[in-house]
């Protein structure tokens, strides 16, 4: 991908498109980063079903489920990186890697992942 290309990222088609709820202020089971259509790569996005996209902590493996994600851990594999809403456009992930949220908040949220990858 050249630097004119890595500008132009397509939005995903109808159908392409899958959502997971998650009840936020906790950490949610693990999620499988989905095989959509073709593509190469994922990306997510949380929001609260209202239009208000949230920030979250967020834990990655491949192959296997990851370690729940603790804010507050300074030890151990439950540490992690907050990533806001923007943030989150910015992260592409693999069909296959596995990742568990602490999406901040109370209340049913909602993971979506879609493909990502130039136009």
């Amino acid at each position: 991908m050249n630097e004119q290309s890595a500008n132009h990222v397509m939005p995903a088609l109808e159908g392409q498109i899958t959502v997971t709820s998650i009840t936020a202020g906790s950490a949610a089971a693990a999620i499988e980063i989905a095989t959509i259509t073709s593509s190469r790569y994922v990306t997510i996005s949380i929001d609260d079903g209202a239009g208000t996209a949230v920030g979250a902590y967020i834990t990655t493996a491949r192959g296997a489920a990851p370690t729940a994600p603790s804010p507050t851990a300074t030890s151990g594999d439950g540490r992690t990186q907050y990533y806001s809403a923007a943030d989150m456009r910015a992260l592409v992930f693999t069909p296959g890697d596995q990742i568990r949220v602490y999406a901040i908040g109370s209340g049913t949220h909602y993971v979506r992942q879609s493909p990502s990858g130039p136009a």
